[in-house]
């Protein structure tokens, strides 16, 4: 299972990065591990995409609903140092018994007293196989397979049917945006949005976006000393009103002033909106470099703006 987060707030919508992954020792088929079953490894990072290195305070539970819901279990709040980002946590026996009993559970972790939301947790750990190999043992044929094991069995085909049903909401919920007529000149160091989706209510949950633009050198922005260039750095972004924000580390380009072959520019990254939101844009923002001398380089110029959103409901 693997959780991803970001968390800086603007206007509902947040951003920032986290990665986590519930893991599981081996064991054989004579049964699971008798205590510390489950560890949760995650890596935290700043919003300017740096490793966290200094104290947090982690807490990591197990729910049963997506919101609401009862409590399976949880891993008290700890104060930890990530090392390079990385930290783990071991999750009290509680919870392996809570994977063992109940595969469809949800995942939240909260740093420093903030829920970063919860994940699926989708397939049960491998490791704990070994309660359903020490039933199946017992089960010589497809008849004797009664009891724990036919409620494990069940358990796994329900969870497959809601992990099915969850994929086809996902693709329903596909926004996508070619804008060919777009032409915005970038002179600000600051982010300037350029084009994306049309603006839509979208629910809480995580949400991917891919999105490209052709970039040429612009005829204005150059003083002194000309080069026969532009310089530019663009990223994901999300828009709410005019609040404008970018994601993950930018991708830099520099087109030479040739109009007709432009450099094209693709970036991938992923948005959480932390509660139900109106008028929220995904799409693609621009910014001149600050260490670029803008006196001797040309704008850039963006066109033909492409942006795929794939949603991830929690």
């Amino acid at each position: 299972m693997k959780q991803q987060a970001r968390l800086l707030a603007i206007s509902g919508v947040g951003l920032v990065a986290a990665a986590a992954v519930l893991l599981a020792v081996r064991a054989s088929a004579a049964g699971i591990p008798a205590a510390n079953a489950l560890t949760y490894t995650g890596y935290l990072e700043t919003p300017e995409g740096a490793p966290v290195t200094t104290g947090v305070k982690v807490s990591v539970a197990l729910w049963s609903a997506a919101t609401g819901g009862d409590k399976a279990c949880e891993a008290k709040a700890e104060k930890l140092t990530p090392v390079s980002g990385r930290f783990q946590v071991t999750l009290p026996d509680a919870c392996t018994d809570a994977v063992k009993a109940q595969p469809d559970l949800w995942l939240e972790t909260t740093v420093d007293d903030t829920a970063l939301g919860r994940t699926k947790l989708g397939a049960v750990p491998y490791a704990i196989e070994a309660a359903h190999a020490s039933n199946a043992d017992t089960a010589a044929t497809a008849e004797d397979a009664s009891g724990a094991l036919a409620d494990r069995l069940d358990a796994i085909d329900s969870s497959a049917a809601a992990t099915g049903a969850r994929l086809d909401d996902d693709r329903a919920t596909l926004f996508r945006n070619l804008d060919n007529t777009v032409d915005v000149e970038v002179g600000d160091v600051e982010w300037t949005w350029v084009s994306g989706t049309a603006a839509a209510d979208v629910k809480a949950g995580r949400y991917w976006l891919y999105a490209s633009a052709n970039v040429n050198s612009g005829t204005t922005g150059c003083s002194t000393n000309c080069q026969n260039a532009a310089s530019v750095k663009v990223a994901p972004c999300v828009r709410v009103g005019t609040a404008v924000k970018q994601a993950g580390a930018p991708v830099y380009a520099q087109p030479m002033y040739y109009p007709a072959y432009p450099v094209t520019m693709s970036v991938f990254d992923q948005f959480v909106i932390s509660e139900d939101t109106a008028g929220v844009q995904f799409g693609l923002c621009a910014a001149r470099p600050g260490e670029v001398p803008e006196s001797t380089y040309y704008n850039p110029r963006l066109r033909q703006v492409f942006a795929v959103v794939r949603s991830q409901l929690d």
